[in-house]
């Protein structure tokens, strides 16, 4: 069954200051063979992209690069790990959620320096800059920021790269 068509007319919106706005035309048509953004997504690379976050994160936040900094600017000392499973199945999880996301926003016809420039926008203006606030209000130093700010810049750049340059 074709969903029916559903047309708005135009919403007039008044202000604080009982002013007119700018009316808000949409119309939202649906008609056979149209599909959803995420029917159109190839999940087997998101689920693929997904792997970016175990591939920079663990060299990230080893000893041999950044793990000693940050775990000294987080001001956390020797921590008992969670359960592997746990920890790797939930990071996996939300890795997925967050590759799904970004395929929702490339172009299906998206190459690997397309991908790569969104998913380093995306890591920086969204991720990176989210970083920023929170560490702000919490006072954190700067170099938590920088360690994790940069770790999702590289991380979506990798999840952008590898969906972009996955075959169409």
């Amino acid at each position: 069954m074709v969903p029916p068509q559903v047309q708005a007319d135009s919403v007039r919106a008044r202000g604080s200051n009982g002013a007119s706005v700018r009316p808000l035309n949409f119309t939202v048509r649906r008609h056979a063979g149209d599909c959803t953004v995420h029917e159109k997504i190839n999940w087997i690379s998101v689920a693929v992209a997904s792997i970016a976050t175990f591939l920079v994160g663990g060299p990230w936040y080893s000893a041999a690069l950044f793990g000693k900094r940050w775990t000294e600017a987080m001001g956390q000392g020797v921590t008992k790990p969670g359960h592997p499973a746990k920890v790797f199945g939930l990071a996996y999880i939300f890795s997925f959620i967050a590759a799904s996301m970004l395929a929702t926003l490339m172009s299906p016809s998206a190459t690997l320096a397309d991908g790569l420039r969104l998913g380093a926008l995306v890591g920086a203006s969204f991720v990176a800059a989210s970083f920023g606030i929170n560490y702000q209000f919490a006072n954190r130093p700067w170099s938590a920021l920088f360690i994790d700010g940069g770790y999702s810049i590289v991380q979506f750049s990798l999840m952008g790269t590898v969906l972009g340059a996955w075959p169409k």
